[in-house]
């Protein structure tokens, strides 16, 4: 519940970073890039030092038990199988996960049209699809019961292919096709995606 926790307030930041800091950067120079850069991360550290502040006031330090070193650990986990295939599924589609914004928003400014401000908005509302799926997720399978991790999983991975041939089919239209939609659809299997394999 902590690490869902957790990944729901960084994507619901992601999204509200690239969202707002988009809208300041048109009309794009390279000076007023750096300037929104040091206006975010100038925000993102206070806000890193106000959420730290006091906090080892509340830990308590206590003796731990001699725990096995990690190497050994490693390769008693590697040791099984299905632990190994599921760490390398992950791996890979964490990977594929991650590298597609790499590839979004040139593409959205190349096929699309899109300003280097509308791109950066793009991603945020993608990430707004990601806490969107997560949710989903997080409500339907704890509270709700419907369905296991594993058919969550498969879900937010068939759901995220079928997203990404849209996504290129639009790029057959150009700057007229409804993008935003079809990014936000892809974002919503990439959080069902997500929450599910970390809850798994």
């Amino acid at each position: 519940a902590a690490a869902t926790i957790t990944w729901l307030m960084m994507i619901f930041g992601i999204a509200m970073t690239a969202g707002v800091s988009g809208q300041f950067l048109d009309p794009y120079t390279p000076a007023r890039l750096m300037q929104v850069v040091a206006v975010v991360t100038g925000l993102a550290f206070a806000v890193t030092c106000l959420a730290v502040l006091g906090i080892e006031r509340s830990v308590v330090a206590r003796a731990e038990r001699q725990s096995a070193p990690f190497l050994e650990g490693l390769r008693e986990i590697w040791a099984e199988p299905k632990a190994r295939l599921f760490t390398l599924f992950v791996f890979l589609s964490m990977t594929a996960y991650f590298m597609q914004e790499l590839i979004l928003e040139p593409y959205s400014g190349l096929v699309f049209d899109f300003t280097p401000g509308q791109s950066t908005s793009l991603s945020g509302a993608q990430n707004g699809g990601v806490f969107l799926g997560m949710v989903l997720v997080g409500v339907a399978g704890t509270a709700l019961r419907i369905g296991s991790l594993r058919h969550w999983v498969i879900a937010g991975c068939l759901g995220s292919a079928a997203s990404l041939v849209l996504i290129s089919t639009l790029g057959q239209i150009g700057p007229e096709a409804p993008l935003v939609p079809a990014v936000v659809l892809m974002g919503f299997f990439n959080g069902m995606f997500a929450v599910a394999a970390i809850g798994s």
